[in-house]
């Protein structure tokens, strides 16, 4: 399921008309003012979710097993990093895709309120197959 997320939400980005040169630009954080530090508060919460790490944590331990020798638990917990940190950059990178193809494909469009606005407006600015893509990936989600 998280495949065909991840999919549906970034497909349309190699269809989109962005300045690369732009995005990689915008990826760093500019604090000039209290919009900026909300936006780049709430990209941080949608990706570093405590009750992702909490999962992915018991997830690891569901996997690997427990035990209480030193050598293991180092074993475990180096493997509940990499487990987390690659969840969190996975789920940090989906973010970022949505809010790109956001930018790309809904600029300038007004009255989207909802998933159906979204679906439309993503269909006609980037074509059917697109917009396809993208509600697969919405109904995954």
């Amino acid at each position: 399921m998280l495949v065909v997320i991840a999919i549906g939400f970034t497909a349309g980005l190699a269809f989109s008309p962005l300045s690369w040169g732009g995005v990689a630009s915008g990826l760093v954080p500019r604090f000039e003012g209290t919009e900026t530090v909300m936006l780049a508060t709430s990209m941080l919460g949608a990706t570093v979710m405590p009750h992702a790490v909490y999962m992915h944590s018991s997830l690891v331990r569901d996997r690997h097993g427990t035990d209480d020798r030193p050598k293991r638990i180092t074993t475990l917990l180096r493997a509940t990093r990499w487990d987390v940190a690659v969840s969190l950059v996975l789920a940090g990178s989906v973010n970022i895709a949505m809010l790109l193809l956001a930018a790309a494909s809904l600029q300038g469009v007004k009255g989207i309120d909802g998933i159906a606005e979204a679906h439309a407006a993503m269909s006609n600015s980037m074509g059917p197959v697109v917009g396809l893509i993208f509600a697969v990936g919405l109904f995954a989600s």
